[in-house]
């Protein structure tokens, strides 16, 4: 598991679940899709003894099955950018600190836990979300 430099490519299709996740902020009063991230973030990996104890991985682990029980898949696709968000440090058996910010635990979770059918899946269950979805060549 690499923690530096991942990468997500959106489709159409995670690009529609975000950006519906998004719009709620707008009908759902007081709700913030960066509230939510951190909140959601830090419920996993805000305790650093927990997760030098338990290890990222079950960490990881335990936030997909948040993520699809609680259909979260569009909360964590908006994530992939918010490097600014620092959730804490991770000291390695080897004495690395790894830097745990939203981004790095969102795409991490995306390329390392799920597969990209495993989230185009969790993508088209969102209710309403063919309303989203843009054809690239219109644009």
């Amino acid at each position: 598991m690499k923690y530096t430099n991942l990468m997500y490519t959106m489709t159409p299709l995670t690009i529609a679940a975000a950006k519906k996740f998004r719009r709620s902020e707008r009908f759902i009063d007081g709700f913030s899709v960066e509230k939510e991230l951190i909140k959601l973030c830090n419920e996993f990996f805000g305790d650093k003894i927990v997760n030098e104890h338990n290890g990222l991985r079950k960490q990881y682990a335990q936030m997909k099955e948040k993520v699809v029980s609680d259909g979260l898949i569009g909360l964590v696709l908006n994530g992939i950018e918010e490097d600014s968000i620092f959730i804490g440090n991770y000291t390695t058996q080897s004495l690395d600190i790894i830097h745990l910010t939203v981004a790095s635990l969102t795409r991490t979770l995306l390329t390392d836990f799920f597969t990209q059918a495993e989230i185009e899946q969790h993508c088209e269950s969102i209710p309403g979300i063919e309303n989203y979805i843009t054809d690239p060549q219109s644009e």
